[in-house]
This record gives C-alpha cells, sequence and structure tokens, in this order.
C-alpha cells in the first residue's frame, strides 16, 4: 500500500487495496497556490478530473 510521508494512508488507498477503482472529481483548481489538497488526492486516485481548468491565484 502506498504510504505518505509520515507514514500515513488515504483513504484512496485502501479503497484502491480492495479493489476499487478509484475516482476523484473535484471542483477546486487543478493547479496554483490553492490546488495542493486537492491534487494530493487525485494523484492518488486511478482516474480525476478536475472543473476547473485553471492555476489558482493568490489574490
Amino acid at each position: 500500500m502506498p504510504i505518505l510521508k509520515g507514514g500515513e494512508c488515504i483513504f484512496l488507498d485502501i479503497l484502491r487495496e480492495a479493489g476499487y477503482e478509484t475516482w476523484w472529481l473535484s471542483n477546486q483548481d487543478s493547479f496554483g497556490v490553492w490546488a495542493n489538497t486537492g491534487t494530493l488526492f487525485a494523484n492518488r486516485a486511478d482516474q480525476a478530473v478536475f472543473t476547473q481548468k485553471r492555476a489558482s491565484q493568490d489574490d
């Protein structure tokens, strides 16, 4: 099972290990200042879809 830095695993890892295909659907930006968490989860899923195709800005 993939383990994050610090020894944690996330629910997507557990579902994948159980044989499920995982998806991450996000209304957040796909990259930029505020996209870190969404991108972290998306990278752990089998499939990822972002509805926002722009970079977030530090306004």
